[in-house]
């Protein structure tokens, strides 16, 4: 609870705040300032300790004195945003928060530059309108500041923690869009793309990422690539070493290359007289496999044993298969499928629609399907 309370009649000192019953006006890491006269007044609270304490107060809670609360939360998904700042109007029964941008220009080392950030995140915010979402430019000079706004009209008995918690998994996937717009923008001659990966797999997945390029090989096509992680989003880039080579080949067997666990996953085959390089990609294939079967095995142990967790587990169980190459997958479109080559394959998000693969001539029948034979 956060309480202004004013030293006896006399009104035009300064009043004090108190935070949980406890007077923290002189306190180091708050500013408390305003106006005596219009008795309108800001809240900046700089300790993320202290700030996680605000955020559990309630919207209705907060004081019709205080214009606007600032707290200091760093969220994982948002690198660049170190301050929320929180304002309820009682009378239309909404809060807004805004999400506000800090950028260390001197040191910036990103393939963008931060004005293209700024567009791109301008761009996808339009399509989030509807859900009271607004990337907002506080005048012509970006330096100036930037912040990502969103209007709240729910129930005022929710705390702040709670509506930030709401509307996170939206803010993640705005940034993930963002960065694998700006990522795949990077670059005339790689295929850059962007997974999502949960941290458990994210290794085994990253490890399978890897021998995409010996895939290629076997198909005719000589490449490199490169793994980083950002903002614990992976991005993965493949250039090819030719310029013969299109990029939409690559994409096209990379396509391929994320169903084959899904695919291969219920197939039969005789392994006597493959060749090597088959025998190597259902290793691969079966690495993957195993790792994702013991991080299933890993949550399902969690289940029985943290009972308040149970929604989470379960979500967790459902999401790591084989299909977790293709639901990591990070599209910069607002759909759910991109088709390419006409059609005959699609990628992002796993619909359950998947392709028969002739495993013992896997590599021709590749070749075939991206017009590289």
């Amino acid at each position: 609870m956060i309480h202004i309370q004013w030293d006896g009649i006399d009104v035009e000192k300064t009043p004090k705040v108190f935070i949980n019953g406890i007077d923290v006006t002189e306190h180091e890491d708050i500013s408390f300032f305003g106006s005596r006269f219009t008795k309108k007044y800001s809240l900046i609270v700089y300790d993320s300790e202290l700030s996680k304490t605000v955020s559990n107060i309630e919207i209705k809670d907060i004081p019709k004195e205080l214009e606007t609360i600032t707290i200091s939360l760093l969220l994982d998904f948002l690198d660049d945003v170190e301050k929320i700042d929180i304002s309820y109007t009682e009378e239309f029964e909404t809060a807004i928060l805004n999400f506000r941008y800090f950028w260390d220009w001197e040191h910036w080392k990103q393939p963008y530059s931060i004005q293209e950030f700024a567009d791109t995140m301008e761009k996808i915010l339009y399509e989030y309108e509807e859900q009271g979402l607004k990337w907002v430019q506080e005048d012509e000079i970006l330096t100036n500041g930037c912040h990502i706004k969103y209007i709240f009209n729910g129930n005022t008995q929710s705390t702040i923690k709670e509506i930030i918690a709401g509307i996170e998994p939206v803010l993640k996937e705005i940034v993930e869009r963002a960065y694998a717009v700006l990522y795949s923008n990077t670059s005339d001659h790689s295929l850059i793309s962007s997974f999502n990966f949960p941290p458990e797999v994210r290794t085994a997945c990253e490890q399978y990422l890897v021998y995409f390029v010996q895939f290629l090989q076997d198909i005719g096509i000589e490449a490199t690539s490169s793994i980083k992680n950002e903002a614990g989003i992976t991005l993965f880039s493949v250039t090819p070493t030719s310029s013969e080579d299109a990029l939409e080949q690559i994409k096209a067997a990379l396509e391929i290359y994320l169903e084959l666990p899904v695919s291969m996953e219920n197939s039969s085959y005789v392994q006597v007289d493959l060749d090597p390089k088959v025998h190597q990609l259902i290793a691969n294939v079966h690495h993957l496999s195993s790792q994702l079967s013991l991080s299933q095995a890993l949550v399902q142990a969690q289940k029985v044993t943290i009972q308040n967790q149970q929604i989470t587990i379960t979500q967790q169980q459902q999401f790591i298969d084989s299909t977790i190459l293709q639901q990591a997958l990070i599209s910069n479109q607002n759909e759910d499928k991109e088709e390419i080559l006409g059609g005959t394959v699609s990628i992002t998000k796993y619909q359950g629609n998947g392709f028969e693969v002739n495993i013992p001539n896997i590599f021709r029948w590749t070749k075939k399907l991206i017009g590289k034979e």
